[in-house]
């Protein structure tokens, strides 16, 4: 994309009013600095016509920005200056034409922070003298963890295990309360998994689980880098397929939106103490407290995550994703939750007997260490 983007604006001084024409440049930064120091007082760019979508187009091409990720910005832009955001003008933008009181604190953060990057890329393309929104990332708006049972203070496995257990007694009533959908289902499947919630969705969505050789699923993920693929390969227990299988009879055609709306209000409704994306906390913490995985490197656990763990250098020379190491984190990590729910749930001792029979299988076939 190759366009030339024009400027003419007045310059007032203490000696009168000058006016400029041009184009810009990654100088024109500069030449705004010297002239400020030369006294100038004023700036007012009357015939710039640089569109918001124009420019847009022009950051998403020079930074190689993955197709998901900037139906994302796309997204972000929408909900903070509007449906027509692309045919507005980038100096008819201002801070005060942003309202971000109304979302949660790490989504304004995240919002800020895509309009700020945007705006820094217009400053070094010379279109604007400065980032309005740099000013909006300070210590007022930090990022706030995501609620998980207070976990950060669990010293032993047996920590863990009283606040899990607590967790699950709420099935006990909500069982009966839910008949559209088997709400342990939808919530154990997303716990054992570890993935974001738009991740879960598009496994539920997407898993037609007909090939019962290949034990994964290949999902979107945020853990690879610009231009890369954003294909992760997701572990699959005979459990999780067990829990898929049992999820797509019920909720496979739900909108995202629904699918959040009920996962979400199983999280609140089991705990206040629980946030619907802390369960990746849990598992992170939970993983580190259980004997037998403490030897799994750390490596495998955060690519349990979807982490990205290496430097360039090292993803070049290591390219295993710890397939065999995250099967076996999930096993026992599915094994921990299964017997912090009460045997008398229904479906839970099926469920106990395919982790007990794959976690068999599985040490059978592992070699000495």
């Amino acid at each position: 994309m190759k366009f030339e983007l024009k400027f003419r604006c007045i310059i007032e001084t203490d000696y009168g009013k000058d006016e400029v024409s041009g184009g810009f440049s990654e100088d024109f930064k500069q030449l705004l600095a010297i002239l400020s120091k030369m006294g100038m007082k004023t700036i007012s760019v009357s015939d710039s016509d640089v569109k918001i979508g124009e420019l847009f187009d022009l950051y998403v091409e020079t930074n190689n920005v993955k197709e998901k990720t900037r139906m994302v910005y796309n997204s972000c832009f929408m909900c903070l200056f509007g449906k027509n955001y692309r045919n507005l003008s980038l100096s008819d933008v201002s801070v005060e034409h942003v309202n971000v009181s109304k979302y949660s604190i790490n989504t304004r953060y995240f919002y800020v922070s895509v309009i700020s990057s945007f705006f820094n890329f217009a400053c070094k393309k010379g279109l604007i003298y400065e980032n309005p929104f740099e000013k909006m990332i300070d210590s007022r708006m930090p990022q706030v963890r995501r609620k998980a049972l207070n976990c950060e203070d669990w010293l032993f496995l047996s920590d863990a295990q009283r606040e899990i257990n607590s967790l699950f007694s709420g099935f006990k009533w909500m069982m009966k309360k839910y008949k559209k959908f088997n709400p342990l289902f939808l919530f154990l499947l997303h716990m054992i998994l570890a993935t974001r919630v738009q991740e879960t969705y598009r496994v539920i969505t997407t898993c037609s689980l007909t090939d019962f050789s290949n034990r994964y699923i290949l999902v979107e993920t945020k853990m690879t880098r610009k231009g890369m693929k954003p294909n992760y390969r997701l572990v699959l227990t005979n459990l999780a397929v067990f829990l898929i299988q049992q999820v797509q009879k019920q909720i496979q055609k739900f909108k995202y939106s629904r699918f959040y709306y009920n996962l979400h209000n199983v999280t609140k409704s089991l705990s206040n103490n629980m946030d619907v994306h802390g369960t990746r906390s849990l598992f992170r913490t939970i993983v580190e407290l259980i004997p037998q995985t403490q030897s799994i490197s750390f490596g495998a656990k955060e690519t349990a995550l979807g982490h990205a763990t290496k430097n360039t250098v090292q993803r070049k020379y290591c390219r295993s994703d710890y397939y065999l190491k995250r099967y076996e984190l999930q096993l026992y990590y599915a094994d921990f939750l299964l017997q912090c729910l009460d045997e008398g749930i229904e479906n839970v001792a099926v469920m106990r007997d395919i982790v007990a029979k794959d976690l068999h299988e599985f040490l059978s076939k592992k070699p000495k260490e």
